[in-house]
């Protein structure tokens, strides 16, 4: 079998434990909701911790109810499900992008620019 076959498995198996992990937890939340809801509460800073949404811009109130909706299902099931697509991987080899100059007319492709014992980066940030 060969390394991509493997990282698509790979992926698949990942969204299926991420939709299994997403019905389980609606489901503890709701549960926990009825019967303690200080547990579910707790339950809910644990995961906002996990997340790094404490002391973010979001209210945690907001956070922790919006947390596990059908919509957040979908917007993370979106990124999830791209990566199956994606055919760059770390490590892998780099793809022959295509680049426009600054000046808006000169082309070239990204491998115009590897010489021989000196790695090249791209840099996407922003100088200003």
């Amino acid at each position: 079998m060969g390394a991509s076959v493997v990282q698509h498995v790979t992926l698949a198996l990942g969204l299926v434990a991420f939709v299994v992990f997403f019905v389980l937890a609606r489901i503890v939340r709701a549960v926990l909701s009825v019967l303690s809801p200080s547990l579910k509460r707790k339950l809910d800073v644990h995961w906002a911790k996990l997340s790094q949404m404490v002391d973010s811009e979001l209210d945690f109130e907001h956070y922790s109810e919006e947390m596990f909706t059908s919509s957040s299902f979908w917007e993370m099931w979106a990124h999830l499900s791209v990566d199956l697509r994606c055919e760059t991987k770390v490590g892998g080899k780099a793809p022959d992008a295509p680049l426009l100059h600054i000046d808006g007319v000169t082309q070239a492709q990204l491998l115009d620019f590897v010489k021989k014992g000196r790695p090249l980066v791209v840099n996407f940030g922003s100088c200003s």
